[in-house]
This record gives structure tokens, sequence and C-alpha cells, in this order.
């Protein structure tokens, strides 16, 4: 019963989201040690993060569900994951342990940006915009740089 109940009020609110937030990114994870992900979330309160993992999160993540704007997916299945991909307008690579289904070659499939810093960055192909890992302000500039460019 309990599960029958847990799709449908996800999938709503996952449209509730649609206007709350005026902009959307994602973070695949293995961890719940996602890099500067407190800083990011408190840089950008209008930006919804949605963070999906294939298992349960961890404290460390969960305790950041105090920011409006982090939506935990924990055990996703693949069609919350095509919702949540065709919401986003650009992707965070900030997962510093093993990729997750191949993310960053999907997104860069989708021709969206993905930002990320050299400690946690999947992408060979040199595409992903890569920071220090000391340099959140000068990613959190260009993702707002880039937040300015999107017509809505």
């Amino acid at each position: 019963e309990d599960i029958l109940l847990r799709k449908p009020l996800m999938q709503q609110r996952l449209e509730d989201l649609v206007g709350e937030f005026p902009y959307h990114t994602a973070v695949y994870t293995h961890s719940a040690d996602l890099h500067e992900v407190e800083l990011l979330l408190k840089a950008f309160p209008d930006v919804a993060f949605h963070v999906l993992a294939h298992s349960h999160f961890g404290f460390n993540l969960v305790k950041l569900e105090q920011y409006p704007n982090l939506i935990l997916y924990p055990s996703f299945d693949p069609l919350t994951s095509r919702k949540v991909l065709e919401k986003i307008d650009f992707y965070l690579d900030i997962n510093p342990f093993d990729e997750v289904d191949h993310i960053t070659e999907t997104i860069h499939q989708l021709g969206l940006p993905i930002f990320s810093f050299e400690g946690t960055n999947h992408d060979q192909t040199g595409k992903n915009q890569v920071f220090k890992n000391d340099q959140v302000d000068q990613m959190v500039e260009a993702v707002r740089d880039y937040i300015d460019t999107i017509e809505r």
C-alpha cells in the first residue's frame, strides 16, 4: 500500500516544483559527499537541485533537506530520471566518486552545459566547465552567467 501511495505523490511533487523554481539542475551520485553542495544550494535559491541515487542517502545529504531547493530521489527509477532530465537547465558534476549511469555523456547528448570541479570531473572530452576544487565562487559566477542567458 505504501509503495502505491509513494509514486503518485513523488510525480505530483515533481510537477508542483515547476512553478516554485525557475531553474533546475541535477546531480547523480553514489555518495552523500557532494563537493561544496551546501554553498551551491545557498548561492542558488532559485535553482531546484534534483539529487538522484540508486540507493538511500547518507546523513550529509539528508540534513541539507533544510534547504527548500534540494530534492532527493533515493532509489530512483528510469521514469523519475527521465522526468528530471526533461526539466534541468544544466548539470552539476560534483559527485567525487564513480559516475552514475554514464550521466555526463547523456547530458552532453542533451546539449546542456556541465559544471564540475577537478576532483569531481567525470568527463574526458573536455566539454565540462571544470573549476579547481576551491573555486566555488568562480563556478557560482559561471553558472549565474549561464542562467542569465536562458530564455524563459
